[in-house]
């Protein structure tokens, strides 16, 4: 996606360089510290300098993802905000049902909220 941003000839030519270098007797030879300093240097060399293009627009990227999805979250939320406002006022059920229907339900949600109530599940 972003691969045309990176100087293809520059970023080959340094990193046929620093393997020619880790492959050397220097490399062989070389401390710890040494091949730190190597390493951060390698690092800023990639990083800041010749791939600097590639990653700006890679972070731009996920900074935009980021945004979108906090703006989708934030709708989401809302949304389910005024789910649950609606859902807490049409807790009724208008349905014209005979008596004995009607009390087979009542008994069935009463004992559904008895064992909520036992369990502390409740708001």
């Amino acid at each position: 996606k972003y691969g045309k941003l990176l100087p293809q000839e520059e970023l080959d030519r340094y990193l046929t360089e620093v393997e020619d270098w880790l492959f050397s007797e220097a490399a062989d030879e070389a401390t710890k510290d040494v091949m730190e300093q190597k390493w951060q240097d390698v690092q800023d060399q990639t990083t800041n300098k010749l791939a600097k293009d590639y990653f700006k627009a890679k972070q731009q990227d996920q900074a935009d993802k980021d945004a979108e999805m906090e703006a989708e979250a934030k709708l989401a939320q809302a949304a389910a905000g005024e789910e649950d406002e609606q859902q807490e006022e049409d807790d009724h059920d208008n349905r014209r049902l005979p008596k004995k229907r009607r009390m087979e339900i009542v008994l069935k949600n009463k004992a559904e909220a008895n064992e909520l109530f036992g369990d502390g599940n409740y708001k």
